[in-house]
């Protein structure tokens, strides 16, 4: 009994100093995004959400304009930013990590993801991954951010925050007056100071 009793204190410290280290983590992201360093917040984020911007610049490359329908909200909203931001030679010597570095440094991935963001104390982890509630007022939002553990370091994965943020804007979109193409291009073009032109819809090369 005595060393089970000492096994379960030794397993609940254990996993008491991952939810500190998951906590950390996140607070090493958060400001590292709010001083604008890129090559330091993409250390914290797993190799899942490094990928997806790799597939954002294959997209931007190729995908068909026939196939742009079928992607989400952000996915469209980074193809056209990225079409209408570098060429095609520009964009083949990028990569998602490069990517994301250059997003942060541009403001496309802004403090306003980050600066007020409250996270719960109590960490639930399961192996390699971590889920955190983002609490609002003090009170849990039904939020959470997930971890995932790399190199004995907690990242964070952004595609449970992508699938969030495109159900917000697809409900924004359904009360406004804009259709969805509307309101993406008076997003872009009041960001990035640039007529969205309709030949960005097509891909800039060919497979």
């Amino acid at each position: 009994m005595k060393k089970f009793i000492v096994l379960l204190i030794s397993c609940f410290l254990a996993f008491s100093l991952f939810a500190d280290e998951v906590h950390e983590s996140f607070e090493q992201y958060r400001t590292a995004i709010l001083s604008g360093d890129g090559e330091e917040a993409v250390q914290y984020l797993n190799q899942a959400s490094i990928n997806y911007y790799d597939d954002m610049l294959k997209d931007a490359l190729y995908l068909k304009e026939s196939e742009f329908e079928e992607r989400t909200i952000l996915d469209k909203l980074m193809i056209l930013r990225l079409r209408m931001n570098f060429s095609a030679k520009e964009l083949k010597k990028m990569n998602g990590r490069e990517l994301i570095v250059y997003s942060i440094q541009k403001g496309w991935i802004g403090k306003s993801s980050v600066i007020n963001i409250e996270l719960s104390e109590e960490t639930k982890i399961k192996g390699d991954w971590a889920t955190i509630e983002v609490m609002k007022n003090g009170q849990g939002s039904g939020l959470h951010f997930i971890f995932q553990k790399e190199n004995d370091i907690w990242k964070f994965d952004i595609q449970e925050i992508l699938k969030i943020a495109n159900m917000s804007l697809a409900y924004l979109i359904k009360q406004s007056d804009y259709t969805e193409k509307e309101f993406i291009e008076m997003v872009l073009e009041n960001t990035d100071n640039k007529k969205v032109s309709q030949s960005y819809y097509k891909p800039l090369l060919k497979k």
